[in-house]
């Protein structure tokens, strides 16, 4: 969620500082799609996953620990963060062309990047393991999630209702 946020306050926070007017990079219907789209597909596909070998190695965590570790903590900010930067740097690149496009490429960025996020989530480790895609229901969550996100974009009528563009493809 924190990535979202970031990257309003970002374009907010910038356009107020230099008096230019930079739009806004998501909508309202873009950030309800992206919490229910790229955000609960893969909690899905996370939900049924088989524990790890070695989980049963680990030390309990104590009692007076807290459930969200020092850790877990920083990944969360940190990936929040990339996302999050990745996201208005796409917007920025897109307003050298127009707005609507600039949100097309912000809202293309961030649910993208949150769906492969979701594989980040699948183990303690890197993500550049031999276990990553072995999950099938996060894989079939991540493939329905990226036609979803293709579709929204691409197919007229919907594209309309979500204040996108078709992104040609000599701009990709």
């Amino acid at each position: 969620m924190h990535a979202k946020i970031l990257t309003i306050l970002i374009i907010t926070l910038t356009s107020l500082i230099t008096k230019i007017d930079l739009g806004i990079p998501l909508l309202a219907i873009h950030l309800l799609w992206i919490n229910i789209i790229t955000d609960s597909l893969p909690a899905f596909g996370l939900g049924v996953m088989n524990p790890s070998n070695d989980l049963m190695k680990k030390a309990p965590r104590k009692k007076e620990e807290s459930f969200f570790d020092k850790k877990l903590t920083i990944d969360i900010f940190f990936m929040g963060i990339v996302i999050g930067l990745l996201t208005v740097i796409s917007y920025l690149i897109g307003l050298r062309i127009n707005s609507i496009y600039a949100t097309t490429m912000a809202f293309i960025t961030i649910s993208t990047a949150q769906l492969l996020h979701s594989y980040n989530c699948s183990s303690d480790y890197t993500i550049f393991n031999k276990n990553t895609f072995k999950n099938k229901f996060l894989n079939l969550s991540f493939v329905i999630g990226m036609v979803l996100q293709i579709m929204v974009v691409y197919i007229d009528k919907v594209n309309t209702l979500f204040k996108l563009k078709p992104l040609p493809l000599n701009l990709l």
